[in-house]
């Protein structure tokens, strides 16, 4: 009995390295593996949605952020709650300071009563897009 428990343990012991060695080189390949970068004009528009309430003391951190992104074709779309929203503000705020021109705030038109204030934000954008 004792050399089928030695033998199994040791066929155990043999698949955990080799199933190491595989996970490791295919873990090594995938670091090393890139794609090219499209140039700039080839880049597809993006929007970034943000639903947007209240006063987040890390909303001027995410806006510039945003903001400041490198990549060549892209536009902020913020939802706020409504206009007397601190968030409201916040983003006018850093739009100025950072001079962005690619940037549209609205106010949440009509939040559904099926659904949260952000779903109602998400639908409001999606039907932007």
């Amino acid at each position: 009995m004792d050399v089928f428990l030695w033998t199994f343990l040791g066929f155990v012991a043999v698949s955990i390295v080799f199933q190491g060695a595989l996970t490791l080189n295919f873990v090594r390949a995938l670091s090393m593996w890139r794609r090219p970068s499209l140039p700039d004009d080839e880049c597809p528009l993006v929007t970034v949605v943000l639903c947007l309430r209240g006063g987040d003391p890390f909303l001027s951190d995410c806006l510039r952020g945003v903001l400041t992104l490198d990549y060549p074709q892209y536009e902020l779309l913020a939802i706020v709650d409504h206009r007397d929203d601190p968030a409201w503000q916040q983003v006018e705020q850093i739009v100025a300071e950072l001079g962005a021109t690619n940037v549209r705030i609205q106010a949440l038109e009509k939040p559904l009563p099926t659904c949260s204030l952000k779903c109602s934000s998400l639908l409001q954008a999606f039907d932007q897009l």
